[in-house]
């Protein structure tokens, strides 16, 4: 993800953005100034007083700040400012990154175990790790990209739709924004447990199957590029 990320932004920087009207290079800014939101303001939670996060103020707070998770892709298509850097920068510092500070901040509070945030932490860190290698060992040819939430559907792919991956991040913003509210530090601890093993259990599926998409893509790359080199090789042989 790193070397993809150094890629993307050299790309953004030396093939995007010369051709991008002012129009389009604010909708860059906007959209590059949400994927910042959610880290930043989950953070700035960890040093607030437990007490007064119980105040439903906060619960409004977490929802709004949640919704960044989709304004900053939507942002970005409204103003024709789609780039490399962007679609980065919402994987890493809008998705995995933003995630570590809201779950300290619950098992500080009591609300998740730390369990759970070492089993996610590992999970977003090992399915990153694969992205990276196949990016790198295809030099970028493979698409690594999730599928479209709305061609899953379209084509009834149960398993791609429960795992896909806007639909798990939308169960870990949804579950973690419950759990950090008034109405869950008044239900028993074995209650909030069982959700946020559920949300746990999903996440780790969707990342298996992550895993595997991304290793059968790279081997078929693979087999292409053979097949395409064996091809090459018996032409000019014939010649």
């Amino acid at each position: 993800m790193f070397e993809s990320a150094t890629d993307a932004y050299r790309s953004t920087v030396e093939n995007e953005l010369p051709d991008f009207s002012e129009h389009q290079r604010f909708g860059f800014m906007a959209a590059t100034a949400l994927s910042f939101v959610r880290p930043v303001y989950h953070t700035a939670k960890l040093f607030a007083d437990q007490d007064e996060l119980n105040d439903w103020r906060w619960l409004v707070a977490d929802a709004l700040v949640a919704t960044t998770d989709a304004l900053d892709g939507e942002t970005a298509r409204w103003f024709d400012a789609k780039t490399e850097l962007g679609g980065i920068l919402d994987q890493l510092i809008g998705d995995k990154l933003s995630f570590i500070p809201a779950e300290l901040d619950l098992v500080r509070r009591g609300r998740m175990n730390v369990g759970h945030v070492a089993v996610r932490m590992a999970r977003d860190a090992w399915v990153t790790a694969k992205r990276d290698e196949v990016y790198t060992k295809s030099a970028g040819a493979v698409d690594i990209s999730a599928l479209p939430f709305d061609e899953a559907w379209h084509n009834r792919d149960w398993p791609a739709l429960i795992f896909n991956g806007k639909f798990t991040t939308a169960d870990r913003l949804t579950t973690n924004t419950f759990l950090a509210s008034p109405l869950a530090a008044k239900m028993p601890t074995a209650a909030r447990e069982t959700i946020a093993t559920a949300t746990t259990v999903h996440l780790v599926g969707s990342g298996i199957r992550n895993l595997r998409e991304y290793s059968a893509a790279l081997a078929n790359w693979r087999e292409d590029n053979e097949f395409a080199s064996s091809a090459m090789s018996a032409n000019n042989a014939d010649l």
